[in-house]
């Protein structure tokens, strides 16, 4: 499959970034050949200083859109959500969803 996926995204993406290489390699024949990766030797050379150095920290302060709304996050009670759901079936929002499931 991933054979199949290099093979029809390499001529678009070649076209798109060298038209002259893309032609050259569609002409011959050489876009149809499997291109190899690397190994996973390889892979982890490059990869693991990067993902195992530091980040910078961010010194910048973040600028305020809104006021600080501190009753968004609190929780509700078990009796919230009975009456959310009573007055959806009510409404006849959950109705039908229950009948399907019972």
């Amino acid at each position: 499959m991933l054979f199949l996926h290099t093979k029809v995204f390499t001529v678009p993406n070649e076209y798109h970034t060298n038209r002259l290489r893309c032609a050259k390699s569609v002409l011959s024949g050489k876009w149809d050949k499997e291109v190899p990766s690397l190994g996973i030797v390889e892979q982890e050379k490059f990869c693991k200083p990067l993902m195992e150095t530091d980040s910078k920290p961010d010194t910048r302060d973040p600028v305020r859109v809104n006021e600080v709304v501190h009753g968004l996050g609190r929780p509700i009670s078990i009796s919230e959500v009975l009456e959310g759901v009573l007055k959806s079936m009510q409404d006849g929002g959950l109705c039908a969803l229950i009948g399907w499931i019972g």
